[in-house]
């Protein structure tokens, strides 16, 4: 019989609501894979809080990383505190594991550092992009693979607040007991930096970019690459649209969009259109644990015009066929614990992360193209 690997010590750094919702049940649930050995937050509150909620004791409780990584000596770090690069860092400078909640930085020399840093350290650093750990996203892109003739895809994400679906059911607590260390003044001058300190009417988008609209880059990365370069954008802030036009050369366009609602509904669709095959894969708000993401594939089926000789002005090919419209869902698993699973996995063997540090660079880069590219109608 195989002896039991022995769980892997885990920090937690950062306690908002996604660390509530989903990192830290799940870390909890996964308890042959990881052990809770400290959390860390910037609210004597909030640590409270979830320390009681998740069984971690006030000596595992902490307001600073570096005494986390003293104190509690974990051998690996989930990062979604709102910082990310600078707890990155100290963690893989103290020889620890590292899975950095997306946006990966605010800015390019971050992320450089990030690079640097990991590459010096030997240790794992992985970006949580944990759509693309969706098993029906994974469904999807082996489908897409296998698509003759693409011509365009389209990123659409028009979503309502995350409160709307946050507030039904989960029961996320926030105090306003924390001492301002900086962070955001920190954060204000590193988007500067990134799109021009002329730009500030474009700074909310930018960070709208980074913090959500990374998702989209990604899956849509993840099934064809990075475009050759972001043609133009336009920006409409009374609705916060933002619409973007992606070159991926000759054979296929790119159109990447963004708006926000007033709505409860979480509308994000990556479509990919080919000429005999249409595949939308429909993504549900990942504040919803276990919440499926549904794929929608519309294909040719049926007799056409060589069966059907009493119509002869029916067009040869797929195009005289019916029309089949068919909904898969291939598993209810959720992202956030496969992503957590494979995480353990390049923890335990050295393995190259999916979603790698270099992917969040180029995520970062993309969104600062874009940003710059924007003209105001």
């Amino acid at each position: 019989m195989a002896k039991a690997k022995k769980p892997i010590r885990v920090g937690v750094v950062g306690c908002g609501s996604i660390g509530q919702i989903m990192h830290l049940p799940f870390v909890k649930e996964l308890s042959d894979t990881f052990e809770l050995v400290g959390i860390c937050d910037i609210s004597p509150g909030v640590l409270k809080y979830c320390g009681k909620k998740f069984d971690v004791v006030d000596s595992g409780q902490f307001t600073s990383i570096e005494k986390m990584l003293d104190k509690a000596a974990p051998e690996a770090l989930i990062v979604c505190d709102r910082m990310h690069s600078e707890p990155t860092i100290a963690a893989l400078k103290s020889g620890c594991h590292v899975l950095c909640e997306k946006p990966m930085a605010h800015s390019l020399p971050e992320c450089d550092a990030m690079l640097e840093t990991q590459a010096k350290s030997g240790k794992t650093l992985m970006i949580g992009y944990m759509k693309r750990f969706d098993p029906n996203y994974e469904y999807a892109q082996a489908r897409v693979a296998k698509m003759k003739d693409v011509f365009h895809v389209r990123a659409h994400d028009f979503v309502g607040p995350n409160n709307s679906f946050v507030g039904d059911i989960h029961d996320v607590r926030v105090f306003n007991d924390a001492k301002d260390d900086g962070g955001n003044k920190r954060i204000e001058q590193r988007m500067a930096e990134s799109i021009g300190s002329d730009r500030k009417e474009h700074r909310y988008l930018y960070m709208m970019l980074l913090y959500l609209c990374s998702h989209d880059l990604t899956i849509l990365r993840g099934m064809f690459g990075s475009p050759r370069a972001v043609k133009s954008a336009i920006y409409s802030a009374p609705g916060r649209c933002f619409n973007a036009l992606l070159d991926y050369g000759d054979k296929m366009t790119g159109v990447f969009e963004f708006a926000e609602m007033d709505l409860k509904k979480f509308d994000e669709e990556l479509s990919v259109y080919s000429k005999t095959e249409v595949l939308k894969v429909q993504f549900p708000s990942p504040y919803i644990p276990f919440a499926a993401t549904e794929v929608e594939i519309w294909e040719a089926e049926g007799p056409g015009k060589d069966q059907r000789p009493e119509r002869p002005d029916l067009p040869s090919g797929p195009a005289g066929q019916g029309l089949k419209v068919s909904r898969v869902t291939a598993s209810y698993d959720e992202a956030f614990r496969r992503e957590l699973h494979h995480f353990a996995h390049c923890v335990r063997t050295g393995e190259k992360p999916r979603t790698t540090p270099e992917d969040g660079r180029e995520d970062v880069r993309l969104c600062i193209e874009m940003a710059r590219k924007i003209t105001a109608p």
